[in-house]
């Protein structure tokens, strides 16, 4: 149940593509971001709504505590000093990891999960699509190869990175990035934090060459002689 362009994390075996790093962020780092963090106003973040977004055409996004219990952190000063951490990390781990060279990155958020705060398993880039013969698909969503974790603190209890679908779990660690595709082979998520917080820092990346979702909706529409936006 997948559409995809023939790409190299569909022929190997998925774990090669887990990218797991520790010590990516200095100590120094690791404690100016989370006094900032400490220190800041915290948002609920929303959920991408696929049904609505199908029905409309458009993206959508609601608040659904039962899926996603998570505080966006505005990154305020840190800004400079975090793209300037991505830009080393891209070019120094990610491109020669995964055999490919970003093109652009998302700004990266700063998130905040209290107790009880999870993330039900999910699929950053990818959503399940109906064809007109009534097949169901994996199709591109949104414009992200590559998606990163990057983790800031210790001190709480749960909280723990999954991949059902692979059978791993990632216990985070103060300065660790996890690092992998955005396609439907890894959906993730996190287990509810039992005690004190736990802050990341999460972004996601386009890669040159790949196919983006402008390529992937024309494809579609020749493919059924439909229009496909979304």
């Amino acid at each position: 149940m997948a559409y995809t362009f023939e790409n190299r994390y569909n022929t190997r075996n998925p774990l090669e593509w887990v990218l797991v790093r520790r010590n990516v962020i200095s100590p120094e780092g690791l404690k100016e971001i989370v006094r900032h963090m400490e220190d800041s106003q915290k948002e609920d973040l929303s959920v991408f709504d696929p049904k609505k977004s199908n029905e409309t055409g458009d993206t959508h996004w609601r608040t659904d505590k039962e899926i996603r219990d998570t505080q966006i952190v505005d990154m305020g000063p840190l800004l400079p000093k975090i793209k300037g951490l991505l830009e080393d990390t891209v070019k120094n781990i990610i491109n020669p990891f995964f055999e490919l060279q970003i093109s652009q990155s998302e700004v990266p958020q700063l998130l905040s999960y209290g107790v009880g705060g999870h993330y039900q398993p999910h699929v950053d880039a990818e959503s399940v699509w109906k064809t007109p013969d009534g097949e169901l698909i994996w199709k591109k969503s949104t414009d992200r190869d590559i998606s990163l974790v990057f983790y800031l603190n210790d001190g709480y209890e749960g909280g723990d990175f999954l991949f059902p679908d692979l059978g791993v779990r990632v216990r985070p660690e103060p300065g660790m990035l996890v690092a992998f595709p955005s396609t439907y082979l890894y959906k993730h998520g996190v287990e509810p934090v039992r005690k004190g917080m736990r802050y990341s820092m999460v972004c996601w990346a386009e890669a040159k060459g790949f196919p983006t979702l402008e390529d992937i909706n024309a494809d579609l529409s020749k493919r059924y002689n439909i229009e496909v936006n979304n």
